[in-house]
């Protein structure tokens, strides 16, 4: 299966020198009320790939909260009783749930449940998620978690971002830097027409577009698999100019993780 590198963060960066210039558009935020984030998920699908909704647009929201918070999400499967794709078990059930990647938290249900607690279409979850008080900051994902079937729905970009607040406590100097969230999604174009004009989009070519590491940014190679090692691209790791944060999205626990960067002189560097 040909699939599109997996990244996902909270950062302040844009695209490669000698790339396109895009704008890319803030994902809707869902803060605290009252110590309570109250969002409601739609499972939709969508010229056939699944989606998570949120009020009325196919774009995950940011959920963001602080320790002692508790996340109140509402989950309603609209999926087609019958799927029109395949899955690693078929038949696809469109059955789906929700998992809280890296948070640690209560394994039962009402909160990160991903055995018993399972949506078929028409029906729908009520999620109950407590954040400890002593809770660390930090970025964490949600995405869905359903037996046979969360490979197919995560690959069609069911999956969005989780903030923790509070990393100004620990670093003070980050709360005077804008903030932008980017969640870049894995994708699965083995059957996509147009594979090849997307693979053509988010290759870095070995020369002439970042082939070695530029003073100042960070050059990554795509992933076969979801990783983020920053540690193995060299960058001055100082003061000012550019706050990024990012988790550990591999399949082992989630390890959320905060550097600053220096950017040298104006312009677009790649991350």
């Amino acid at each position: 299966m040909t699939k599109l590198p997996f990244f996902l963060g909270v950062m302040f960066a844009s695209a490669l020198g000698c790339a396109q210039t895009l704008s890319l558009p803030e994902p809707p935020q869902v803060r605290a009320r009252n110590h309570v984030v109250s969002v409601t998920l739609h499972a939709v699908n969508v010229n056939g790939r699944d989606a998570f909704a949120f009020n009325g647009e196919t774009v995950a929201p940011v959920i963001r909260a602080s320790p002692g918070d508790v996340l109140k999400i509402t989950y309603i499967n609209d999926l087609p009783s019958k799927s029109p794709e395949t899955c690693a078990v078929n038949p696809c059930m469109d059955m789906t749930n929700l998992h809280f990647h890296g948070l640690s938290v209560s394994p039962d249900a009402p909160q990160d449940d991903v055995l018993t607690m399972l949506a078929k279409p028409g029906q729908l979850l009520h999620y109950s998620v407590r954040i400890p008080r002593d809770y660390p900051p930090g970025v964490f994902w949600y995405h869905t978690h359903p037996h046979g079937e969360s490979h197919r729905q995560v690959l069609d970009g069911m999956s969005g971002a989780i903030v923790v607040e509070g990393m100004e406590r620990y670093v003070p100097e980050v709360k005077r830097l804008r903030e932008r969230v980017i969640v870049v999604r894995g994708r699965s174009i083995e059957l996509d027409p147009n594979a090849a004009a997307l693979k053509r989009d988010v290759e870095i070519p070995a020369k002439g577009c970042g082939g070695e590491s530029r003073p100042g940014g960070f050059h990554l190679e795509p992933l076969a698999e979801p990783d983020v090692n920053l540690s193995a691209h060299p960058a001055p790791i100082k003061q000012t100019l550019r706050s990024y944060r990012y988790p550990n999205v591999r399949r082992e626990p989630c390890v959320p993780r905060q550097a600053v960067v220096e950017t040298g002189s104006p312009g677009p560097y790649g991350l």
